[in-house]
């Protein structure tokens, strides 16, 4: 299964989101683009996606921006990828042909399956404990 862009722009940016506290001020979308190089006019698309399927709040103004609508808990990869529109074909095409053809159909369509199982248990706060830790340098 090859991951389309917007999904994994919507997931990386979900991952900025996710990866602030929620006391911290809400996150732009330029700052965003900027961070993670999402052109922005798409960035902006993906977001209005985003907003319609209630997995983030904005706040308007000068100090606006975005937030998560829930918990990173609460959000699965899944979720993500179905609001910006993917949906996976995992019925599969019934080749004639060949048993070869039919054995090697069948084989991508259960590592499809397997994927898609992956997206639904995989939540936006099991992509932030798995992230290895930035060391920090002091300097004197």
């Amino acid at each position: 299964m090859i991951v389309p862009i917007k999904v994994h722009y919507a997931t990386l940016a979900l991952f900025a989101l996710a990866d602030r506290s929620p006391t911290d001020d809400p996150l732009s979308l330029r700052s965003i683009s900027e961070q993670y190089d999402i052109p922005l006019p798409f960035l902006t698309q993906i977001f209005q996606q985003l907003r319609a399927a209630g997995l983030v709040t904005s706040t308007r103004g000068p100090a606006g921006g975005f937030r998560l609508a829930r918990s990173a808990t609460r959000i699965r990869i899944v979720d993500v990828a179905e609001a910006v529109g993917f949906q996976p074909d995992l019925q599969g095409e019934r080749l004639g042909g060949a048993p070869a053809q039919q054995l090697l159909a069948n084989q991508w369509l259960k590592i499809e399956r397997d994927v898609f199982r992956s997206l639904e248990e995989t939540t936006l706060h099991d992509l932030l404990s798995q992230r290895t830790p930035v060391a920090t340098m002091f300097y004197i």
